[in-house]
């Protein structure tokens, strides 16, 4: 999460590192006033002194960082956007060729969006834009491989997410579009709405911004395939 001017995050290891340095510190103070029964920085009633105090100091305040922690609001950066668990920008200003998008989106710090979920973009978009926007270049090509559809990190698009009769472009339609009038005008909600399309064609794009240091936005190391 980017950090502002009126916020700072410690790293971990710093942070644990003065946190049991303030227990041992705290111990020496208090070990000298050990009941006879108890060690130095041990607690308890002489029988049972297996807790010392650098232990107990150390849990309540490491459960302490973690309910913080846990707690913190993961948020995409503006313009981005929060769609489930990933963050896009759906650029609907300018109509690009396809190399030219991902430029685009490189430049706005992330790149052409990659849905792990296809459908929740598919709704997003609808919902927010309709159809006064009604094709959307994404992040997927087969350039290097005709047929080998791959989103540019390398996942496989799955074959459940394609227009019926599509991919059909063969060496000529090379990049990935959601396209919403592919299937006619006459279907309300198009859907699956994969395409392919020439990579000349200029289109409105949607960007995506990867989210490293938040746990909710992790990226899993395999998309799931839809049987």
């Amino acid at each position: 999460m980017p950090l502002t001017d009126h916020h700072m995050c410690w790293p971990v290891p710093l942070l644990l590192l003065v946190v049991v340095t303030s227990a041992w510190i705290i111990s020496s103070l208090y070990g000298s006033s050990a009941s006879p029964q108890t060690g130095p920085g041990e607690v308890g009633d002489g029988k049972n002194a297996t807790l010392s105090l650098p232990a107990i100091i150390t849990t309540r305040l490491l459960s302490q960082i973690n309910h913080t922690t846990s707690s913190v609001e993961c948020v995409c950066p503006p313009p981005y956007a929060r769609v489930m668990d990933q963050c896009y920008y759906a650029n609907k200003f300018h109509e690009l060729q396809w190399e030219e998008a991902h430029r685009f989106c490189q430049g706005m710090g992330g790149e052409l969006a990659q849905p792990r979920h296809v459908n929740a973009l598919l709704v997003f978009l609808l919902e927010t834009y309709g159809k006064n926007v009604s094709r959307w270049y994404l992040g997927g090509t087969d350039a290097d491989e005709e047929g080998n559809w791959r989103w540019i990190r390398g996942e496989p698009v799955s074959h459940g997410e394609w227009s019926q009769g599509e991919p059909n472009g063969n060496t000529e339609e090379n990049c990935l579009e959601f396209c919403f009038v592919c299937q006619g005008n006459e279907n309300p909600f198009p859907y699956p709405a994969l395409n392919d399309e020439a990579c000349d064609t200029r289109l409105n794009f949607v960007c995506e911004f990867v989210m490293t240091d938040c746990p909710l936005f992790e990226r899993s190391e395999q998309r799931a395939e839809p049987e």
